[in-house]
């Protein structure tokens, strides 16, 4: 596939599209402010829609509006009509099939973490991110990206920065490196049993509570200042210098495996879970979908939020699906939808 033909292409159609993907009314500052989203027209996407797969790693939107998957057997853009694939056999310069994260960087640039490496695609189409001299491609867990633009990838090898389209291995940093964020305090990054923070070249670990000593670092998020972790076993919050639990308290959630951290414009916290999708808000759920909920998501795995800020969309292992999801956000109306993927 010629990749520059590919990126000439002009933005997609998502202005028009979406309010009709997601079978919602087109202005979404008028959804009736008692209504469950769950109750919202859900429409699946699947491999009849052009996706290489239906299990779904990771999702985000990039500076162009276009939205990208990652699936186990490659990379799919949505253009607002049609998927376009990716995969290391029509794109060189993509690493690896199974695609484990995605991420936009604050100049639109596609990021995409796979167990084989990086690559990075932009205006100038896809390119890999090599590997240090000497050094096999690194399993990609997670990225993150600085104020000043710096890029941060986390792996089972370790952290690494991104100079000159190469990888650099950061010192200090834990291995595996499963989760990453990067506030002014430095840079944190989850492992097993705590999170490591760097900051100008000293290391500092916040061990979670020792009974924990064994269990994994799953995500972790800066949402109204304060930095969330998520794990696989349970929620917690940053409190001086150490992890305090915070249960979900939502029926039919316990403190089991986190999947994902994702904040919105109204600073809620949306958690995803091995029971479903809870929102919350001041550390209370406002909101949740398990087991007995309409449209329920099981485990998803990833979200965004929209770059206008109305839509954000939940990739999960079994399946795809655009549903518009209509909540309370914090204290305006109901003028935010989620879009959720899940199989059944």
């Amino acid at each position: 596939m010629d990749d520059a033909h590919v990126t000439a292409k002009g933005p997609p159609r998502f202005k028009v599209l979406l309010p009709i993907l997601l079978g919602i009314a087109a202005n979404v500052l008028a959804l009736a402010p008692d209504k469950p989203f769950h109750q919202y027209v859900q429409e699946r996407w699947s491999t009849q829609a052009g996706l290489p797969q239906v299990s779904g790693n990771a999702i985000t939107q990039d500076g162009m509006g276009y939205i990208w998957v990652g699936t186990q057997t490659g990379l799919a853009r949505f253009d607002g009509t049609r998927f376009t694939t990716f995969t290391p056999a029509n794109t060189p310069a993509l690493p690896g099939v199974w695609i484990r994260v995605l991420r936009t960087d604050a100049k639109g640039a596609l990021w995409v973490g796979t167990y084989q490496g990086v690559t990075v695609h932009d205006e100038r189409g896809f390119r890999t991110i090599t590997p240090p001299a000497g050094m096999p491609a690194p399993d990609v867990q997670d990225i993150a990206f600085a104020a000043n633009g710096a890029v941060f990838v986390a792996t089972e090898q370790g952290v690494f920065t991104v100079s000159g389209d190469q990888l650099h291995e950061l010192e200090g940093a834990p291995r595996p490196a499963r989760a990453i964020w990067v506030n002014a305090e430095g840079v944190w990054i989850g492992s097993v049993g705590g999170v490591v923070r760097i900051k100008d070249g000293v290391s500092h670990t916040l061990q979670l509570p020792h009974a924990m000593s064994d269990v994994a670092v799953t995500a972790l998020r800066e949402v109204g200042g304060r930095l969330w972790l998520g794990s696989r076993r349970g929620l917690f919050v940053r409190d001086g210098e150490s992890w305090r639990q915070v249960p979900l308290q939502a029926p039919g959630f316990n403190d089991g495996l986190v999947t994902f951290l994702q904040d919105d414009h109204d600073g809620n916290l949306w958690v995803g879970s091995e029971h479903g999708l809870v929102r919350l808000r001041n550390e209370r759920p406002q909101e949740w979908v398990d087991a007995r909920s309409p449209g329920y998501i099981k485990a998803p795995l990833s979200a965004f939020e929209d770059r206008e800020g109305i839509c954000g969309s939940v990739a999960n292992p079994k399946g795809w699906c655009v549903c518009g999801v209509a909540g309370p956000v914090a204290t305006v109306r109901w003028k935010a939808c989620m879009s959720l993927c899940s199989g059944r």
